[in-house]
């Protein structure tokens, strides 16, 4: 699962992780959220006793929708969305740089 799409969904899947704890099909690895590394958001990190396996989930908030990948998908998902960021503030810049030399050529020119 990359993100929630929903609420619903993410509650649905809240049930399932809690119920899998509860079991201990899953233990939680640190008692205190991981803070990613140049993120502003937390994560809670899980260890999987059958495979060893460290997930990360991220819970959604407003417009974030969150996750809940293996800690290496996760990290790369982390760079992509910062990568995506970036991006779409360069071409905002851009634009922004744009406007202002085509306003400044119009009340100059």
């Amino acid at each position: 699962m990359t993100t929630f799409p929903s609420y619903w969904e993410f509650a649905v899947f809240e049930a399932v992780l809690h119920e899998k704890l509860a079991q201990q099909k899953l233990f939680p690895w640190q008692h205190l959220p991981f803070k990613a590394p140049n993120d502003s958001d937390t994560e809670q990190l899980y260890r999987c006793p059958a495979c060893g396996e460290i997930w990360a989930l991220s819970q959604p908030d407003n417009a974030w929708r969150g996750y809940f990948l293996p800690q290496q998908k996760a990290e790369t998902y982390r760079r992509k969305l910062h990568r995506q960021d970036f991006a779409k503030g360069l071409i905002g810049g851009v634009c922004l740089l744009a406007l202002i030399v085509f306003s400044l050529w119009k009340l100059l020119g």
